[in-house]
C-alpha cells in the first residue's frame, strides 16, 4: 500500500504474518466508534483503505469527525476509507510509527 507520502507500508521486519493478533483491520467482524484494532498492513495492501501521515491531511480528516474517542493533537496516522466524497471508516493511531503491523488503531467514524 502506498501511503499519502508515497511511503510503501510494510510490515514491522521482526514480525511474522502469524503474529498478528487475530483483532486486526480487516477481519470479517463489524466494529463501531471506539473499537480498537492492529493494523494488518498485508490486509490494506488489497484494500481500499488509505494511509495518511502528513499533518495537514490527517486535520482536514479529523475535521469530518464529530468523536472525542482520541486527543485529535496526537494522531499521527489515519486509516480512512472513502466513496461519493464521503469517508465510510475512519480509523486513528497515536503510536510513533503508524506503518507498523504492531501499531493499534481506534475507529473514530
Amino acid at each position: 500500500m502506498t501511503c499519502s507520502d508515497g511511503a510503501q507500508l510494510k510490515l514491522n521486519s521482526t514480525m511474522k504474518t502469524e503474529d498478528i493478533p487475530e483483532k486486526t483491520l480487516g477481519n470479517a467482524f463489524e466494529t463501531k466508534i471506539g473499537d480498537t484494532q492492529y493494523c494488518n498492513t498485508e490486509y490494506l495492501e488489497h484494500e481500499r483503505f488509505m494511509l495518511l501521515t502528513d499533518s495537514q491531511e490527517i486535520e482536514a480528516t479529523m475535521n469530518s469527525v464529530s468523536s472525542n474517542v482520541v486527543d485529535r493533537r496526537e494522531v499521527t496516522g489515519v486509516l480512512a476509507t472513502a466513496s461519493n466524497g464521503d469517508f465510510d471508516e475512519i480509523w486513528v493511531t497515536t503510536e510513533n510509527n503508524p506503518y507498523l503491523g504492531s501499531a493499534e488503531y481506534t475507529r473514530v467514524l
